[in-house]
């Protein structure tokens, strides 16, 4: 049996789109919308935070 490649999300802000891969294949495209407050990482800042993350847990029903 074949293994599947694991999924990635990347978000670009620039076009305010999430688009979900697995591999090189987009799998999914969702329109976004971050931050008014624009991007950084001050903590209360309320702006959208830039660079890579781990999607630890699933919070929620869906």
């Amino acid at each position: 049996m074949m293994q599947k490649s694991p999924l990635h999300i990347h978000v670009s802000v620039r076009n305010q789109e999430l688009k979900l891969h697995r591999g090189r294949k987009i799998i999914r495209r969702y329109q976004v919308s971050t931050s008014r407050f624009g991007m950084g990482s001050e903590e209360g800042s309320n702006k959208t935070p830039l660079g890579q993350f781990r999607v630890s847990d699933k919070i929620g029903e869906a």
